[in-house]
């Protein structure tokens, strides 16, 4: 053993020494977001959640009233004298009162990646927006999984861990080795008791949106490309890639409308995982020319790498490119989007994600742009108007795009 590898070695057995519970890092971490705030942000008084019911507010209080002697229904909160239903109030009275919601259509669950290998075209962003921008809308209260492959982690910002937690927080990457890992977390649980089914659903966290939940990732999850190669390197298959769909995607797939994967700006073998699990594949990119220069690249080797899949690619039903951070003001990024529209046809929306300091506010403060209040001046109105206007354009855009794909044939 060389000087440099046994001290790497030494490095490494003092590292392993360091344990911390995930779960109280991210809780630790998301008290200080003030989560009752952010709950607050998002809930409704009477006279709106009669609306939302489609109700006059009288036959609404009726009702609600009705639903709590009954325990249906915890009270509402009570605010400077007047009644605050939040989202969760609302899911629960919504489907008390048999209102529609999106699942009643009986579509197809849609799986979507969300992918480009430039860095910086604001995946982590377009993928917590538009989880939110669905699950958030009381009309659809649609059942949105947002599975973070990144092991940069930024999605797990957005968890609302749970008290008396009865397993820390497994990523689907421990999911996906948890066989081959024999001193890992996922092999202590099924040891105690755990069925895999356990294991998962323990590691799928709510959120401040109830409809809206999340599979972290951590940095450790890097090691899932290094044992798929080294896979490789024996057997000459690449079939760890098969494993996301396997392990989780096929487990809760009848639970949710929608399952959004987030990967990073990589092309490698946890990526390819999304690729093998996914119905269809959204490309965010930047309306600049060297950031377009880069998705033209990775759109022109996409073929290659889905074909490279042990089902050479042939669950992906579709693609869309989506432009983020894209600047309205002065006609800047105008020339670029018209070329990508010349190039895409209709593989891009027509609708963007509009460059907008509220974004970065949101990130900042732990929260979407749809939890913050004027009030809190965390932006300028005109910024925070800006991001929900175009926002909600794309949600609608969107939703109009996953019924089409969903119900049958395309």
């Amino acid at each position: 053993m060389s000087y440099v590898t046994s001290k790497l070695t030494s490095l490494g057995e003092k590292l392993t020494e360091f344990n911390y519970s995930r779960y109280q890092s991210v809780y630790a971490q998301r008290m200080s977001g003030d989560i009752e705030r952010i709950i607050e942000n998002n809930s409704v008084n009477m006279n709106e959640a009669a609306k939302l019911c489609r109700m006059s507010r009288n036959t609404f209080k009726a009702k609600y009233e009705e639903a709590v002697a009954n325990g249906i229904v915890p009270e509402a909160l009570l605010k400077h004298n007047k009644y605050l239903f939040t989202l969760k109030h609302m899911h629960v009275l919504m489907d008390y009162f048999e209102i529609p919601k999106w699942s009643d259509k009986g579509l197809k669950t849609q799986v979507i990646n969300l992918q480009n290998q430039k860095g910086g075209t604001g995946k982590s962003t377009t993928a917590t927006t538009l989880a939110a921008s669905l699950a958030i809308g009381l009309h659809e209260r649609m059942r949105v999984l947002l599975i973070d492959l990144d092991p940069q982690g930024s999605l797990r910002n957005y968890l609302l861990p749970q008290e008396n937690y009865s397993t820390d927080i497994l990523t689907a990457v421990d999911m996906m080795l948890g066989d081959e890992e024999e001193e890992g977390l996922y092999r202590q649980y099924l040891s105690q008791g755990f069925t895999h089914e356990e294991i998962l659903a323990n590691s799928i966290h709510e959120t401040h949106i109830p409809s809206l939940h999340v599979l972290p990732s951590f940095s450790e999850d890097e090691r899932f490309s290094q044992s798929a190669w080294l896979h490789y390197a024996k057997t000459g298959n690449l079939n760890h890639v098969e494993r996301l769909k396997e392990t989780v995607i096929d487990k809760v797939k009848n639970d949710y409308d929608v399952i959004l994967i987030d990967t990073g700006p990589h092309i490698n073998p946890l990526v390819w995982s999304a690729q093998y699990a996914c119905d269809g594949i959204v490309v965010p990119f930047t309306p600049r020319e060297l950031d377009w220069h880069s998705t033209c690249s990775f759109l022109s080797n996409l073929p290659i790498n889905l074909e490279m899949l042990p089902n050479k690619g042939e669950n992906v039903k579709w693609f869309k490119c989506l432009a983020t951070n894209y600047n309205i003001e002065f006609g800047r990024d105008k020339h670029m989007m018209d070329e990508a529209r010349r190039v895409l046809g209709d593989n891009i929306f027509s609708s963007q994600l509009v460059s907008s300091y509220a974004f970065e506010a949101a990130a900042r403060n732990q929260c979407t742009i749809f939890d913050i209040r004027k009030v809190e001046n965390l932006c300028s109105d005109k910024q925070l108007d800006k991001a929900l206007t175009y926002t909600e354009t794309l949600k609608d855009e969107f939703l109009r795009f996953l019924e089409s794909v969903s119900g049958g044939e395309f």
